[in-house]
Formats: structure tokens, sequence, C-alpha cells
């Protein structure tokens, strides 16, 4: 591994989720031999969708993986450029942008946490709202912004992609607000609205729902789990093959891309169940207002994937779960 340092610059670290500015070298991390290829700037691509994007571009595009980290997590995928870049920073933005001239963006990073965003709205606001201004307004090329179904208040899913908009949570809000800043600031813009996402990868240890429910069964813990939540599961894996897909159709405007199976978040944990013969009484229900979130959900979401389908489709869940089976760190392998 090479590292080159440049100039300095201001950025942010968050350890706890908290803001905090500190003044150090800006490194460029890059791996492996690149031959000259269209080029792709990934946000957040130390999260789990941010991996699965890094993994569906090599060898596709020339793939520039930008995150808050001082270098990659996720080094192994193979051979990709790394920038830290914090997308609440205009100025850092604008920098790394004018140095990469990437012509497609996937604006991956976001405050994604919903009952985390009613208590700390401004921060959520700093990221979801701010910081993809800041990536619009330094974006040159083709733009895809990862939305989500919490646009929608759950009154009468699924919902289609001109359905009227109406939030619930301060996540939502945030979220539909960038939606806006996106098309204000350019032209080329594609919005990828995605339900319940989820993933794995070695450096990932904060489980999602579906991480969660896996490990608790597999320790054979009781869960509780909501019936009146009705959601498409996504796994980033499939998304990630699909936004590459919408690419190469040089599609712009608003698609759904979710798991093809609408399902309340119970019947998806007993098919989870079912599927690695766990035990499903251990799998009890309740409701969303038993659970105690902090953050109202859509309850009757979800969304329909009729204009998707003219290009791509996704996977329903039996297919979801032969890819968990491959990806999910077991403690005890899977034959």
């Amino acid at each position: 591994m090479r590292f080159f340092a440049s100039a300095d610059f201001m950025v942010q670290s968050r350890p706890s989720g908290l803001i905090g500015n500190r003044k150090h070298k800006q490194y460029y991390w890059t791996k492996g031999v690149r031959a000259h290829m269209e080029s792709i700037l990934i946000t957040g691509s130390n999260g789990v969708l941010g991996t699965k994007l890094i993994q569906a571009a090599i060898g596709n595009f020339d793939v520039i993986a930008t995150d808050l980290q001082a270098a990659p997590l996720n080094a192994c995928l193979g051979s990709f450029t790394y920038a830290s870049m914090d997308v609440t920073d205009e100025h850092q933005v604008e920098g790394i942008f004018q140095k990469f001239s990437p012509a497609i963006v996937i604006h991956a990073g976001a405050y994604t946490d919903v009952d985390g965003a009613e208590k700390n709205r401004d921060l959520c606001y700093s990221i979801n709202v701010t910081g993809t201004q800041n990536v619009a307004k330094a974006c040159k090329g083709k733009l895809v912004y990862i939305s989500t179904d919490y646009v929608f208040d759950g009154t009468a899913g699924p919902y289609g992609e001109e359905d009227p908009i109406h939030t619930l949570g301060w996540y939502g809000e945030t979220k539909y607000q960038g939606e806006q800043v996106v098309l204000n600031y350019t032209e080329k813009a594609l919005i990828c609205r995605t339900s319940t996402l989820y993933g794995f990868a070695p450096h990932i240890t904060r489980y999602n729902f579906v991480g969660w429910l896996i490990r608790q069964l597999e320790q054979c813990k009781p869960v509780k789990v909501a019936t009146d939540q009705y959601v498409n599961h996504t796994a980033a894996d499939d998304l990630a093959r699909v936004l590459l897909d919408l690419l190469a159709f040089g599609l712009d405007g608003v698609f759904h891309a979710a798991g093809e199976d609408r399902l309340s978040r119970f019947e998806f944990a007993l098919r989870v169940a079912d599927f690695f013969n766990f035990d499903r009484s251990l799998i009890l229900p309740v409701t969303c207002a038993e659970l105690g979130w902090t953050a109202l959900r859509p309850l009757q979401g979800g969304l329909l994937m009729d204009k998707l389908h003219g290009y791509a489709h996704m996977m329903d869940t039996s297919r979801q779960l032969e890819v968990i089976k491959k990806t999910f760190p077991w403690s005890d392998p899977i034959a």
C-alpha cells in the first residue's frame, strides 16, 4: 500500500456519532494499477452499501471511494483509490472533486439512524441536507442519490414514484430535502429510493435489522419483531448491482429499487428462521408501538417498482436468503 500526502484540509471525525473538528493531513490511498476507465466516486464507501458498490464497480470503473476515516476499512476488495472526505465540509468536498473530476458520483453517505435523527436533528440535517448540497454543487457529472421509503407516511402503501410525499420523522424529512437539493443543482440526477437496506462485510460491526435478527436467533435468544410495519427488505449487494444497471441505461429521474417482496418485518423474520432452521418460536409478535421507538415509522409502507421493471428486477426473499447464507459472518459455518 502507498500513501500520498496532499495539502492540509479541515476535516471532521465523529467518534461515537459526535462531531469534532481537527486539522490533519489529507491522505490519498491507492491500491493496484488502474487502467483508464470512466471514473466513479462513492461517498459513504466504508458503509454497507458503499462496500457493495465498490465490489460491483471494480473492473468496470476507475473507483474513487470516500468516507470520514483516514484510510479505507475495506482495502481487501481490490484496486481502487480512497480519499478521506467529510461531506459536510464544503471546501474539502470541492477539493476532492477538483482533484479527481469523477464522471459519476453515487452519494451513498448519509445519517441513517431513524431514532437518532430525532435526538440529533442538527447533525442529521448537516449530513443529509447540507452534505448532499455540497456533493451536488461539486458534481460536474452524473449524480446518483440514495433515498428512502421513509419519505412516505405509510398510510396507503406500497408507493409509486409519483405518489405524494408526506414524511413522519426527521430522518425521512431530511432525505426528502436531500432529493430536492439534488434536483435543484444538477440536470443529470438519478434518485433511487430503497427500503430496509441490509448487508454484511467483515469490517462492519454495527448490525442492521437483519443482522441483529440472525445473531439473536443463532444464539437462541428471543426477539420481538413488529407485525404491523410492511417494507421491502433489500440486500445491499443487490441494490449495488441494480444501481450500476440503471447507470448503464443512462437513466435520470426517480426510481424505486428494493426487494421484490413486500412483507411485514415479522413475516420476513419467520422466513429467515425457517430457511436457516432457527427456532421460530423465539420470534415474538409485537406492534411498533410496543417496541417503544422514538421516531414514528411508516406502517403500511413499501415501494412499487413497475418503473424499475422496465430495466431491471431486484431479488425476492428466497434469493436474498441465499445471499445472506454466503455473506453473513456466521459463528459456525453454514454448509
